[in-house]
């Protein structure tokens, strides 16, 4: 415990300086989903519908917000602030759900940490720690998911199979994973988590329709709209602007990891070959999204605790210069 608590005092340490600059200086003004977001936090839910369903962490801001200005602590940027802190706790709770993981495969403390970098110093990582947005409750429920599955730790997994949903409804991508890789036993219970999970969701829904009725309704035009972004996605994706976009997700790391490669010859897809199927789904979700959303780069980056897990193969491999496609370093 104290050395998961040590991780997540260096995840936090590594994203919030970095946090707090972009927290400081970014124009929000530039930013849909930011505004979405503050309104939302304001208790206004007129916003898209693409937004006005992610209502958790607005929710706790509104309500810190309440909290501290009773307190007597008021300031313009009281709520940019618990957004950051917010989102800033969150992003390293995901990061130690990545070194769980990395533990799971058998890697060392030290490479277990270091593997984590790339996923801590993304932009990405620093934007959803930074600014008023909701994603970084929808890549802590990923990688919590993710781990619990590969570690059978149920309790998390049932946890996650409720927040997830409600932390963003693209979640439900992750869902089948459950029926494809979990134990007979926990079956019949997992449905049960399932249908709890749904019910939970519509029942989030009808109460934000009902609450404000004249939010926009329109969630037939923005799925289409969604899926009306796949042929520009897969155009971008193919572009030199896009490849550059896709390959700075996790920036020079890619050097590393492409050293491994070639002075390896080792094949990551070797590594835990009951884990494999899972890193595959998760793989294929992300692309999805990735043609879905638009943001290419953006989604990319949920493919982090897959990324870190070939970065600790190879960079740990490149280490101790060994030829053993199952390596394992204690």
């Amino acid at each position: 415990m104290n050395n998961y608590f040590l991780v997540f005092v260096f995840s936090i340490s590594v994203l919030f300086g970095a946090a707090y600059n972009t927290n400081r200086h970014f124009n929000f003004e530039h930013s849909s989903d930011s505004k979405s977001y503050i309104k939302m936090a304001n208790g206004d839910y007129n916003v898209t519908v693409t937004h006005k369903y992610r209502f958790a962490i607005p929710l706790v801001v509104n309500k810190l917000s309440i909290i501290l200005n009773n307190l007597g602590l008021k300031s313009e940027r009281l709520q940019m602030v618990l957004f950051m802190i917010i989102n800033s706790v969150l992003m390293a709770i995901a990061a130690v759900f990545i070194f769980l993981i990395l533990e799971c495969f058998g890697f060392s403390f030290l490479i277990s940490v270091l593997s984590i970098l790339p996923f801590l110093t993304s932009r990405w990582a620093v934007f959803a720690s930074a600014l008023p947005l909701v994603e970084s409750l929808y890549i802590c429920s990923i990688c919590g998911f993710l781990y619990a599955l590969i570690a059978k730790k149920y309790k998390i997994l049932y946890l996650f199979i409720l927040i997830g949903p409600i932390a963003k409804e693209s979640f439900w991508f992750y869902m089948p994973m459950l029926f494809f890789f979990i134990e007979k036993p926990k079956i019949i219970f997992t449905l049960g988590f399932t249908l709890l999970s749904i019910a939970m969701f519509l029942l989030v829904r009808f109460e934000i329709d009902y609450l404000f009725p004249n939010s926009n309704p329109n969630g037939l035009i923005n799925a289409l709209n969604h899926i009306e972004m796949v042929w520009f996605s897969v155009s971008r994706m193919f572009s030199f602007k896009g490849l550059g976009e896709l390959f700075f997700v996790f920036g020079w790391f890619n050097l590393i990891l492409l050293f491994g490669i070639f002075v390896t010859k080792q094949r990551f897809l070797l590594l835990e070959k009951s884990k494999i199927g899972k890193f595959l789904y998760i793989s294929a979700i992300t692309l999805a999204q990735m043609f879905l959303s638009g943001d290419i780069d953006r989604m990319f980056f949920l493919i982090s605790p897959i990324y870190c897990v070939a970065f600790a193969f190879y960079f740990s491999a490149v280490l101790v210069k060994q030829n053993d496609s199952t390596l394992k370093i204690k």
